[in-house]
């Protein structure tokens, strides 16, 4: 898959990352590109050093704690809002490949506040709704919630060019698991209602080592008894030979 295709996508998607935790998508890109899972063309590549890592991990473990607390996580939004502007800028000018046709000026500007609205319109959303999480006690995990999808989307766009193949393999492996699963359910199925007919209409039910139930009491015919029109064969006979001729005259 061309990366190409996904670099708008992905742009839009770690603005709005950006949007729910300003520091976390950042210190995902760095972290990424400093194990060498993505690259990240100048100036951007600054964002792998030592200095910006360790200074946006600070920053990162600060509004993961301001977040999390009533009442703080509002002054916390207030004093976020131009970094998540920034963060969003920063990570849509580094993915937005789409639109480097254009003067190399106009798309630095484009991306930068395309990055910066997309994100600061998320934050501002969750910032006006926190409030009312609060009134109900479900700041911290609604914070929680924030911060999770947050990484995902990040990790999910950075890797979508080798994510999205695994996702299809998975998808149709578990088409296949649920098709197998229903076409047991069909069978058991089947046999209850099989079952319960031979139990309607006196039918006695197979024992262990027989594939057809062996005559049993109840059983519509009666197994044979003293008296039964052909004799059992004797001893050194393949068949029973009649009464009244000489054995001789019989294969043995």
């Amino acid at each position: 898959m061309d990366p190409r295709l996904l670099a708008l996508p992905t742009a839009f998607g770690l603005a709005g990352a950006s949007g729910l935790n300003a520091s976390l998508p950042l210190l995902i890109i760095s972290f990424l590109a400093r194990l060498g899972l993505v690259h990240l063309s100048p100036p951007f590549d600054a964002l792998q050093s030592d200095v910006a890592f360790y200074g946006i991990l600070c920053v990162a473990l600060v509004e993961f704690s301001m977040d999390k607390v009533p009442a703080v996580d509002s002054v916390g939004h207030f004093l976020m809002a131009p970094m998540a502007a920034a963060s969003g800028a920063i990570v849509f000018a580094a993915q937005s490949g789409p639109i480097r046709q254009l003067d190399p000026g106009l798309t630095v500007v484009m991306s930068l506040l395309i990055g910066a609205g997309t994100a600061t319109a998320v934050h501002l959303t969750r910032a006006t709704g926190r409030p009312v999480a609060n009134v109900a006690l479900m700041g911290p995990v609604l914070s929680l919630f924030e911060d999770i999808s947050s990484v995902v989307i990040s990790v999910t766009m950075m890797l979508a060019a080798v994510l999205l193949p695994l996702i299809a393999v998975g998808l149709v492996v578990a088409v296949w698991a649920l098709w197998r699963w229903r076409s047991q359910q069909r069978t058991e199925l089947a046999m209850r209602q099989w079952r319960a007919y031979q139990a309607g209409h006196g039918y006695a039910q197979p024992q262990a080592g027989y594939w057809y139930p062996p005559p049993q009491a109840g059983y519509p015919y009666a197994p044979p008894q003293a008296g039964y029109p052909y004799l059992p064969p004797q001893a050194g006979y393949r068949y029973a030979p009649p009464q009244g001729r000489p054995p001789g005259h019989w294969p043995e």
